[in-house]
């Protein structure tokens, strides 16, 4: 991205200014402490810095390491926008614009503990992007009315109504985008960008086109789903692959756009951070890692001894990485062997909430982590049925605030895709969804604690600032 951001669209300069001085105010407190564990709620609006925090195991170099800072104050609402027309208009007036942003970010926290509840039977490596969904999603939702918009609300966890969602995600938004992207000379790069793609027969509304450009800087591109369809999967696919460096470049397979698809909403989030705490490439070497399963392979592992916030407990061990900028961080669970599917069982958005805010001094630690790489791809229809949102698939869905022939219209099939990759220097994702429509049819002087992730591990990848939930998965088998 360069100069504004594509997903953030702002209103008059003195509310950009107004964001942009909020965002960096957030960002200047941000700093990096420790290991991923569950985030409890007692208070929402901490919570939300606890929200998108990054479990994963690393390794790296021997030295001793930086300290991570402390954690940063959460961010305030500044203010609502008003629905546009075609938006519901049924806020309770004693939601003020602090308690929606509180809420909105509970359900972001949610949402995520809740779809990877319905995704973690996927056998092996398993990493999806809650943020990437969520946003995806909650652009169709926008459009959703009656007892579809109920039902999406519900599995959304959205905690406001559609016309604060507007203001709510505005907030989140700029806390998210003007970040550095390596200005200030850290290796940290967040980009985010949204699109909807409508048939060239088919006409948004007025009102809903400027909903989603507010909240999500999204807007309308025509194609030609109904005489060119796989001409128009090949330009979503190529803009995807555009904004996620290629990491994710075939989103829509072959078949899944056909000529009676009328919408595609997609979104698309690209993360690359180094290390504050950088492994150093001549101590990685081959050690033992215990596939889930029991069996053992050897696979690079890279070390590091540094202070590291960390948390150990019969269960499991948490131990926090952070990232150069101090904007985001790794927070990894380690369970004790063989408890991998008991602990993934109980990560509820309170367990989260409580592990994440677990570790609250640093200790030396000798860390081992596997070097490691994968993708996940799915649809994620079915869980998001699992998540109570099945009229939105059915032939009585409303997407009345789209089109005025949105009773006409159904989602059929939410496609997503992750790509993840760890190594001595830092960390590389990106994921992107796909939502189509179509028509109905601190010092410690003891020797260092050793922490091994040399087992099958689960790691959240969060922003700190917001407690937005990016990143969230599970190492099975690091080859």
């Amino acid at each position: 991205f360069s100069g504004r951001s594509e997903a953030c669209c702002w209103g008059s300069e003195r509310e950009e200014t107004s964001a942009r001085v909020a965002g960096a105010q957030l960002l200047s407190d941000l700093e990096i402490v420790g290991p991923v564990v569950r985030i409890t709620k007692s208070s929402g609006i901490a919570f939300a810095r606890t929200l998108l925090a990054v479990v994963l195991m690393a390794c790296g170099s021997t030295q001793q390491g930086t300290t991570p800072p402390e954690t940063p104050e959460p961010m305030q609402a500044s203010g609502a926008a008003t629905a546009s027309e075609g938006s519901l208009k049924h806020t309770p007036p004693e939601l003020s614009p602090e308690a929606a942003l509180k809420a909105a970010l509970d359900g972001r926290l949610d949402f995520a503990a809740a779809f990877y509840q319905q995704v973690r039977s996927t056998q092996g490596n398993l990493f999806v992007s809650p943020l990437s969904v969520s946003e995806a999603l909650e652009m169709t939702w926008l459009g959703a009315r009656g007892e579809t918009a109920d039902a999406m609300a519900t599995a959304l966890k959205t905690g406001v109504t559609q016309d604060m969602a507007i203001a709510t995600q505005k907030a989140i938004g700029a806390a998210l985008e003007p970040k550095r992207f390596g200005a200030d000379g850290t290796n940290y790069t967040l980009r985010r960008a949204n699109r909807v793609w409508v048939d060239k027969g088919t006409t948004l509304k007025g009102g809903y086109v400027d909903d989603i450009r507010e909240a999500f800087g999204a807007g309308p591109e025509s194609v030609d789903f109904v005489g060119a369809s796989d001409a128009s999967r090949t330009a979503i696919n190529a803009w995807v692959g555009e904004q996620t460096r290629d990491k994710i470049s075939e989103l829509l397979p072959a078949g899944s756009i056909t000529s009676s698809t009328r919408l595609v909403l997609t979104n698309a989030v690209y993360f690359k951070a180094g290390w504050l705490n950088a492994f150093s490439k001549t101590t990685t070497k081959d050690a033992p890692f215990a596939i889930d399963g029991g069996a053992q392979v050897d696979v690079p592992t890279m070390t590091v001894v540094a202070r590291l916030p960390f948390h150990q407990s019969d269960d499991m061990t948490v131990v926090t990485l952070a990232y150069e900028g101090a904007a985001a961080e790794m927070v990894i669970m380690l369970p004790e062997a063989g408890k991998l599917d008991a602990v993934e069982a109980t990560l509820t958005s309170d367990r989260l909430s409580e592990l994440m805010a677990l570790p609250k001094t640093a200790g030396k630690v000798k860390l081992m982590m596997p070097k490691f790489e994968f993708r996940s791809k799915m649809s994620a229809a079915n869980a998001l049925r699992g998540l109570g949102m099945g009229q939105a698939f059915g032939d009585t869905a409303d997407f009345s605030g789209m089109t005025d022939s949105g009773k006409e219209l159904s989602i059929s099939d939410v496609f997503h895709e992750a790509f993840i990759a760890v190594d001595e220097e830092g960390t590389e994702a990106a994921a992107a969804t796909a939502v189509v429509m179509r028509t109905s049819a601190m010092m410690n002087p003891r020797p260092p604690t050793p922490i091994a992730l040399d087992r099958p591990f689960i790691f959240v990848i969060r922003d700190r600032g917001t407690g937005t939930v990016m990143f969230m998965g599970r190492v099975s088998d690091p080859r």
